[in-house]
């Protein structure tokens, strides 16, 4: 009734979290594990997952991830993960 379907204050709630989380983390497969220190401080914000860390894969991670926390009368339709100007993954449900 006001024109929009959730306040972006709400919305920076539930994604802020995530984006604190993945922003400028370096994504690993666990087979990879051994092969970074990961007590090194270059290797600070590294995330192993147990698929392959393409864009697209994450991108589904964080819909399964913001799905759940839409409110009862919000559904997530389209996501995007932008890695650089010009690489991007997109989703739609």
């Amino acid at each position: 009734k006001d024109g929009m379907v959730i306040d972006f204050a709400d919305l920076k709630k539930m994604v802020k979290p995530i984006v604190d989380r993945y922003d400028h983390a370096l994504f690993l497969h666990e087979a990879q594990r051994g092969a970074v220190n990961a007590d090194d401080a270059l290797f600070g914000r590294v995330i192993f997952t147990s698929y392959q860390p393409t864009c697209e894969n994450i991108l589904l991670a964080i819909v399964e991830e913001l799905a759940p926390k839409m409110p009862e009368d919000v559904k997530l339709v389209a996501a995007r993960l932008q890695e650089t100007a010009t690489s991007w993954a997109e989703w739609e449900g």
